[in-house]
């Protein structure tokens, strides 16, 4: 929150992460979303920012709603808003959305940025109740231990969505689950071993992986 914003230019309007986390936030508020909490990450000595913000929601008590905000000051990464939920027994995290992007830091940014911020937050119900569906599907996908391998195996070396050291946690968790809750020989376990592993995944990739394994995930189930 303290890096120097980067200069204005003829072609670049930055957007300040502390700025953008107010106008969220204002943005949420004004839609009827009551807010419980805000995690902020960085990467890059503060270039790059992913503000995680827990939402009230009165129909589960397994998860907690979550609004995502995403913004780079290298150009790394556009202006992004995602919608998931948080795993409350573990903090584990999912997104579930395709990101609604802000493509150009141009000078009239703020208006666009007004204009995708809300039609993110229009789509956080929707993206809740396929939250709540999607993890039904999983729970129900029964695995064998070596099903389970195999594919932790395929996110390393095929999809490569984790990451040699986060292969190692997931294959420590699937002998010995930290959470009793993930003891299960499931598809629901194994994807809670994986975004336990991504805990450790630098801010810089960790949305994009969790996006990337959970379509995965679903996709097994599916088929």
């Amino acid at each position: 929150m303290t890096a120097p914003v980067p200069e204005k230019t003829k072609s670049y309007t930055p957007v300040e992460h502390k700025k953008l986390i107010g106008f969220v936030e204002e943005r949420l508020d004004l839609a009827g979303f009551e807010r419980e909490s805000l995690n902020v990450e960085d990467a890059k000595d503060g270039k790059i920012m992913i503000a995680h913000m827990g939402l009230k929601h009165k129909e589960n008590d397994e998860f907690r709603q979550q609004f995502v905000t995403v913004n780079s000051y290298n150009k790394s990464k556009p202006v992004s808003f995602y919608s998931g939920a948080h795993v409350f027994v573990c903090s584990n995290g999912m997104v579930v959305t395709e990101a609604t992007v802000v493509r150009k830091h141009t000078t009239n940014i703020w208006d666009e940025l007004e204009v995708k911020a809300d039609q993110a937050i229009v789509q956080l119900e929707n993206n809740w109740k396929k939250t709540l569906e999607d993890v039904n599907r999983m729970k129900q996908t029964e695995m064998t231990r070596t099903q389970m391998a195999e594919t932790a195996g395929r996110l390393y070396f095929e999809q490569h969505i984790l990451r040699h050291t986060e292969t190692s946690i997931v294959a420590r968790e699937l002998k010995k689950p930290t959470f009793e809750d993930f003891s299960a020989l499931t598809l629901w376990a194994l994807y809670n071993a994986c975004t336990y592993a991504l805990r450790q995944a630098n801010a810089a990739r960790k949305n994009e992986a969790h996006k990337a394994l959970h379509d995965f995930c679903l996709a097994q189930a599916n088929s």
